[in-house]
């Protein structure tokens, strides 16, 4: 997720009803194992398929525990030394313990829920009932319900408050609480919002109809809007002032994050089906990408280019900057470290396959999950395998540490 943004989108169903408190019967081996789950001992690796979570020893890459759903789960949330995600087969919220992998919580459900998100002490999952669903993260049990009028598109948070959006066009703010709506912001029927973001003092809303939207988060009323023609739903950069903006004319807008005017544009020289951008306000510089092979960086101010890498790939995962670092992945495979003042390559790290999924860094190592099914450790200076795993998976999210 970039900065400041909360993006996600669903396509929702579900009923929660009781809690219950068992071990599931999928809470098994890893599959290329012959032991018993083990108990965590040091700090460790979650990673998350699209129907398997699995625990690795974060300095070793040691198997710890494997939950499978025999279906489907949804992104996983973390926070409370516990792992929050949905089981799309048995139809199941679930909390799964991160030190034993066993289950702290199950609450059943008539039909499938699409995400689960820890805010602020309270986990938020949205469902095809057409009903939001508040879950005291520890208990498992129902805070407050709210019910839309169509199936949940996307959901964010702003301060005190949650906003989540549907296909009836509306988009609405809930004391994040109580659940009591704060304000409604109803689009036109082109204009569902299918992404949020949050920055100096404003919801910028982007819509199915490309349009970028920023709203007055006390009162939900628009203060401007921008067209950014054909391509994608918007998912803006904000920071200081500014919001950086792609449009289906192959440039990046510099827009004023309070008039919504143009500042500058910068030209990507190719088409922009997608773009990752990343700020860092101490040197004043925006690293940018878009559908090409060329990493940008631009002075925040002006949009003047300070140098550019050209790689020999397309660049699907957002880069990640780190002590004057950047970790830019390719999808031919390969983990570049890049001198954020010079543009000039530290090493190249070729993996089995494309990474399919955000970077996480921690402690001086990279973790990521690729196309060959394997999770990978990299040192981040040297740019040297620490360790891969073999999951049989494809590990599609961010890997968390705990």
């Amino acid at each position: 997720m970039r900065n400041n943004t909360i993006l996600i989108f669903i396509a929702l169903t579900a009923i929660l009803l009781s809690c219950t408190k068992q071990n599931h019967k999928n809470m098994d081996r890893h599959p290329n194992q012959d032991s018993v789950a083990v108990p965590l001992t040091g700090p460790t690796a979650i990673a998350a398929s699209s129907d398997d979570l699995f625990a690795i020893d974060d300095n070793t890459g040691t198997f710890r525990w494997h939950y499978s759903s025999n279906g489907y789960i949804t992104p996983p949330a973390f926070g409370n030394g516990i792992t929050y995600t949905s089981n799309l087969d048995t139809l199941r919220v679930i909390a799964i313990d991160d030190s034993t992998g066993n289950i702290v919580w199950s609450l059943p459900m008539q039909n499938e829920v699409d995400f689960t998100i820890l805010y602020n002490g309270i986990l938020y999952a949205g469902c095809n009932d057409e009903i939001l669903y508040a879950i005291d993260p520890l208990k498992g049990t129902i805070k407050w319900t709210f019910k839309g009028n169509n199936s949940w598109v996307c959901f964010g948070t702003y301060g005190d408050m949650v906003l989540a959006s549907n296909g009836d066009n509306n988009l609405y703010a809930l004391n994040a609480l109580s659940g009591n709506l704060l304000w409604k912001y109803t689009a036109p029927s082109s204009e569902v919002v299918g992404s949020l973001a949050n920055g100096n003092g404003l919801i910028y809303a982007g819509t199915f109809g490309y349009k970028l939207l920023a709203l007055d988060p006390s009162t939900g009323v628009q203060k401007w809007s921008f067209d950014v023609g054909n391509k994608t739903i918007p998912e803006p950069l904000i920071t200081d002032g500014v919001v950086y903006q792609r449009k289906s004319d192959n440039h990046l807008y510099a827009l004023d994050a309070f008039s919504g005017s143009t500042k500058w544009t910068f030209s990507y020289n190719d088409s922009v089906f997608f773009y990752n951008s990343i700020a860092d306000a101490g040197s004043g510089t925006l690293f940018t990408c878009g559908s090409g092979t060329t990493l940008y960086a631009l002075d925040l101010f002006s949009g003047v280019i300070k140098w550019k890498y050209s790689g020999s790939a397309s660049y699907y995962v957002p880069p990640v900057l780190l002590n004057g670092v950047i970790y830019l992945a390719g999808n031919d495979s390969s983990l570049c470290s890049i001198d954020a003042a010079t543009g000039k390559l530290i090493w190249k790290f070729n993996a089995g396959d494309r990474v399919l999924a955000d970077l996480t860094i921690k402690d001086g190592i990279i973790y990521f999950g690729c196309g060959d099914q394997k999770l990978y450790a990299v040192d981040a200076t040297s740019g040297i395998l620490k360790w891969s795993f073999t999951t049989n998976s494809f590990i599609n999210a961010p890997v968390f540490i705990y």
